[in-house]
């Protein structure tokens, strides 16, 4: 048995700090549900345990968060007829302790153990004249219990299971609801004449505590099987609400989840004990009564993690696949912690089949080391599809505090897929037990399994169900059973049906509610036409997703896009039963927007300035651009950069936000061209010209052009691009040419010279040609050969021409030669 005194230096572990965040997991909202116990002990015999059951299958999950639980003395009700609470076995019922999203709650509070002790007095006794500063409650929504003992370790057991209004009639019956983010707060945990009083408690994830000193504080002690015993440190000292009950002799115990909680107080040793039970925030941390102080957070030293199993058969349907249920993983916990979430550990192999998850905005591919919260799988929210290969995936639970070991789910994947059919049951009359075929079906022709979740109402056989006769005095009771049809080889796993119908001695009545119907979110209400066949009663609506929607009389109220899961409920009176209840569930899409964005036009290599402003028709929200091809074309901001000819692409996004969905991108193209001639060729005057300009980046087809008079005799084809002609003059000068397509023009500036025509005046003469030698007898002056001079002498018999080119003028002769030349010539 380990012992630990809780010191402001020690377990310093914060909830937000838990196992679960620092694995990656969120942290629960440190807001929890506002189901605050307060237990007031000043001096006593009795000792207090407080443990957590698991949640049913059937239970609805409420986060009452800032909703007071009221156990007024006018609304308790003997189950049985003499009981007081004082005995064991005792059952006391509560009505309409609280309302929650529409849903009337039950408390039934059962005297479960008294050992060594007397329950002197049950909800009648004076722990307390008034809850502590800043409480919501009057002193007669406190559950006050005073007990004597008589042994060295005395104590007494109170179990509390909550219920939706008016189903619980005794044991077996009523339809059980969990609370989440439940705090749990307990007062003047102290002493007297060394007796020392504890409160144990099991299955909660975190504890709120104050120490004031090495003596003024609590021990925590791990009892074992998951009890944390929380035992004052000084067993002489009686503190008050003035002197320490709400400071180093307080306790506050945060739990995920609670359907069923048991709390057992006491003390190590024979006096006199008085109790309170504050279901509610539970006032200011305060040593004086008025000055207010900040305890510290600790989580649960000596938390159990939960185990599950292999799940080794378990048949999903190629296609349309199959969405998981919390009931469809073993979980258990020595705690008693309700399933809290399922880790999703590996996926299934590629080609095996892929889990999503949709979290309220559509399916998407699950992650590994993704938690899903029971409240999610409950709802659907996490599917399988199968590949006919089939495979496996590997899972953990969570207890809110500690992951299980790994575990596998292997599946195989049948071709076809088969539903439940399960009808509405009337209501059926409580004076006699009857049996009646339930009618359930499945639609591969295999037999559902029925399982009934209130046997104290009605019990099933194969596919027929047996109500019960109700007790005497109890005038209404509600029957709860759930189809299931695990599939085979052939067929896949069918999703459950659960119906809920009145066994009654009272007059039939029945709901009527049109389902809504998948729609887009807005912040209009939802106008419903839920009612009743009762005359003259109405019905009541309550979300199951506040988060996405709330509730306004019978107008379903649109908070966020999700699937919005509303439930309607006539509880009934003293002449009808309660109806059977009837839910509808329907999504709330994202708005959705599109993008305008105007086609660009072709632009010219050298624009500058240029922008584009795509508009959405989401108001208040901008779409981006962002370029695909930037060697071509960038953008920053709505300013475009061009970079180089060819084709720019440039894609308009909007990403959305809370209510409206992303848009569709719209992607723009347009051309960049230029004229890629740079330089022209150089001509002549009178001689034949032609060069044909080039572009680059157009698609073609478009008009070239040149600015000012072309050369004499050139001309430019505004179609080919081919500059041509004859020079008939010189030039010498620039060009600019330009191309243009689509309404974009680049131009480039060319230098271009023709020169003038050559003048050649030639002249005759006539005069006798006049002899010459060549003497050829001179030796090189260099070199190894010798001179091979030749001596020679020969006419030149010259008609010369004279030739005049401009101011150079030169003979043009002709010769010819004798016979006697040389040879070899």
């Amino acid at each position: 048995m380990g012992v630990v005194q809780v010191s402001q230096a020690s377990l310093g572990r914060v909830a937000h700090e838990r196992k679960r965040a620092s694995a990656g997991r969120p942290s629960r909202p440190l807001s929890r549900l506002l189901l605050v116990m307060m237990l007031l002990a000043s001096i006593g015999t009795a000792g207090a345990f407080i443990a957590i059951a698991p949640e049913s299958a059937q239970a609805s999950t409420l986060d009452a968060t800032g909703v007071s639980l009221k156990f007024k003395q006018a609304n308790r009700v003997p189950v049985v007829t003499g009981a007081t609470g004082r005995t064991a076995g005792d059952l006391m019922k509560y009505t309409s302790v609280a309302t929650i999203n529409g849903t009337v709650i039950d408390a039934v509070v059962r005297t479960a153990e008294i050992t060594g002790a007397t329950v002197t007095k049950f909800d009648e006794g004076s722990a307390v004249t008034s809850p502590p500063p800043g409480s919501s409650q009057s002193v007669d929504d406190l559950l006050l219990t005073d007990i004597s003992g008589s042994a060295a370790e005395a104590r007494a057991t109170l179990e509390f299971t909550f219920y939706e209004g008016g189903t619980y009639t005794g044991p077996g019956s009523g339809v059980p609801v969990t609370l989440s983010n439940v705090i749990i707060n307990t007062y003047d945990i102290d002493g007297n004449a060394g007796v020392k009083q504890f409160t144990d408690f099991r299955g909660f994830q975190s504890y709120n505590y104050f120490t004031a000193s090495p003596t003024q504080g609590l021990d925590v002690i791990d009892k074992g099987s998951g009890l944390v015993r929380f035992q004052s440190r000084d067993g002489s000292t009686n503190v008050g609400a003035t002197s320490g009950s709400y400071s180093f002799a307080r306790l506050q115990v945060n739990y995920d989840q609670v359907s069923t909680l048991t709390v057992r107080i006491g003390e190590l040793g024979s006096q006199t004990a008085y109790y309170a039970l504050d279901f509610s925030a539970g006032g200011i941390w305060t040593t004086n009564g008025t000055t207010a102080l900040t305890p510290s957070t600790a989580v649960n030293p000596f938390n159990t993690p939960p185990t599950t199993s292999d799940i080794t058969t378990f048949y999903a349907a190629q296609g349309t696949g199959y969405a998981f249920r919390s009931a469809d993983f073993p979980y258990s916990d020595l705690d008693r912690n309700p399933f809290s979430s399922l880790t999703i550990v590996s996926l299934p192999a590629s080609g095996a089949g892929s889990l999503q998850y949709d979290g309220g905005t559509g399916w998407a591919p699950a992650t590994a080391g993704q938690p899903i919260s029971t409240s999610d799988l409950d709802l659907g929210r996490l599917r399988l599809i199968p590949t006919a290969a089939g495979g496996s995936f590997a899972f953990s639970v969570n207890d809110g505090l500690d992951d299980s070991s790994t575990s596998t789910l292997a599946f195989t994947a049948p071709i076809s897929a088969q539903t439940i059919t399960f009808p509405t049951q009337p209501t059926q009359s409580g004076s006699t037990s009857h049996t009646f075929a339930s009618g359930a079906t499945a639609s591969s022709g295999l037999p559902p399994v029925l399982e009934s979740q209130t046997p104290g109402v009605c019990t099933v056989s194969g596919l027929d169900i047996t109500t019960l006769a109700l007790p005497v005095g109890t005038m209404t009771a509600t029957c709860v059973v759930t189809a299931t049809q695990a599939g085979d080889s052939d067929f896949g796993r069918a999703a459950s049906v659960t119906q809920q119908f009145p066994v009654s001695n009272l007059l039939a009545q029945t709901i009527t509610f049109t389902d809504p119907g998948d729609r887009t979110f807005s912040s209009s209400t939802i106008t419903t036409d839920a009612q009743t066949t009762a005359p003259a009663r109405s019905v009541t609506l309550a979300s199951s997703t506040p988060s996405v929607c709330t509730i306004s009389g019978t107008s379903i109220v649109p908070v966020s896009p999700g699937l919005c899961s509303v439930r309607a409920t006539q509880a009934g009176d003293a002449t009808y039963s309660p109806a059977s209840p009837v839910s509808r569930a329907f999504t709330l899409a994202k708005i959705p927007q599109t993008i305008t964005f105007v086609q660009p036009g072709t632009q010219p290599i050298d624009a500058t300035g240029m922008s584009v402003s795509p508009a959405t028709s989401a108001t208040g929200l901008s779409a981006s651009v962002a370029s695909t091809t930037t060697s071509v074309c960038t953008v920053s901001g709505s300013s475009v950069t061009l970079h180089s000819t060819g084709l720019c692409t440039l894609v308009a996004s909007q990403s959305g936000d809370a209510t409206r969905a992303a848009a569709t991108s719209v992607a723009r193209s347009f051309r960049v061209l230029a004229v890629t001639t740079t330089s022209l060729d150089q001509g002549d005057v009178g001689t034949a010209y032609s060069q044909t300009l080039t572009e680059a980046g157009g698609i073609g087809g478009g008009t070239w052009s040149v600015a000012g008079a072309l050369p004499a005799g050139l001309s430019l084809d505004a179609a080919t691009g081919v500059l041509s002609g004859t020079p008939t003059a010189a030039f010498s000068g620039r060009l600019v040419v330009g191309y243009t397509e689509n309404g974009a023009t680049h131009t480039r500036d060319l230098g271009l010279s023709i020169r003038a025509a050559t003048t050649v005046t030639a002249t005759g003469s006539t005069a006798a040609p006049s002899a010459a030698s060549l003497p050829a007898s001179n030796a090189p002056t260099d070199g190894g050969l010798a001179g091979t001079g030749i001596d020679a002498s020969w006419p030149l018999l010259i008609g010369a021409s004279l030739l005049t080119v401009g101011a150079i003028s030169f003979w043009i002769a002709r010769r010819r030669r004798p016979s006697s030349a040389l040879r070899g010539e």
